[in-house]
């Protein structure tokens, strides 16, 4: 019994369209593709179009595009930090589970207190400089060290991907998938 009032507001309010379409169709069937000339925006908001034919896009479009990429490399990295939080904290879940000693486990959220330092300046660094494959190889190596071969290999493959020619980037990439997959 509760549809009963909002179906025949449906049905009332689909009436009144069809009865206001029905009404003024003569005039929509004089109007012509040569009365809408200006496009959706020219038609609708005259000021706005005229402001946008002015702006050179062209003129804009490499920075445009360059600032998309930093977002980006900066959503990218952003997420390798997300990735490597929830692992980190699985590993200390499986840890203080595994063994009942609370002291090697603070010895361990030291290490990574300062790996956590290091891996920050780096992404900091690379979210400035988004093209430096340095700074790509040197995360993916704080990787390697941090036992996060996951993001090593991301890392690296971000290096190789942005020069290609890198035999070092290469050979890390290739040494972390076979850690990887050794797994």
């Amino acid at each position: 019994m509760n549809f009963v009032i909002p179906l025949s507001l449906i049905l009332i309010s689909s009436l009144a369209i069809f009865v206001v379409v029905w009404r003024k169709f003569p005039q929509l069937k004089r109007l012509t593709l040569e009365n809408f000339n200006g496009g959706f925006w020219g038609n609708f908001f005259p000021e706005v179009d005229g402001f946008l034919k002015r702006i050179n896009f062209g003129k804009y479009r490499g920075k445009f595009f360059n600032e998309v990429e930093k977002g980006l490399r900066f959503v990218r990295v952003a997420s390798l930090r997300v990735d490597r939080a929830t692992n980190d904290m699985i590993h200390k879940v499986k840890k203080n589970g595994s063994n009942g000693q609370g002291e090697e486990v603070e010895g361990i959220l030291e290490i990574q207190r300062d790996f956590k330092g290091e891996e920050d300046k780096l992404i900091t660094a690379i979210s400035e400089e988004p093209q430096n494959t340095v700074l790509y190889k040197k995360l993916g190596d704080l990787y390697v060290e941090m036992n996060n071969t996951e993001d090593a290999v991301e890392a690296f493959k971000v290096a190789v991907e942005l020069n290609s020619e890198d035999r070092e980037a290469q050979k890390k990439l290739n040494e972390t998938k076979a850690i990887l997959a050794q797994r």
